[in-house]
């Protein structure tokens, strides 16, 4: 399954979501590995997801087949 890099208000939600989906979080954030008890995995994501500028919504991109599974 394809790694995922998430950040913002929305990323602990998005990141149990999607591990729970099979995606590999990787460098997630300290209070992510805590609360999800996620390993760090330092690898580059091949999909990252942020924030919208208004916080209002979320932001996917990187490789094309990885960000049409999400």
């Amino acid at each position: 399954m394809h790694s995922v890099r998430v950040r913002g208000i929305y990323s602990t939600a998005l990141s149990y979501i999607l591990s729970e989906m099979g995606f590999r979080i990787v460098q997630p954030s300290d209070t992510i590995r805590e609360r999800l008890g996620l390993e760090y995995l330092k690898e580059s994501p091949e999909v990252d997801i942020v924030d919208t500028d208004g916080h209002n919504g979320i932001r996917v991109k990187g490789l094309e087949n990885g960000v049409e599974k999400i």
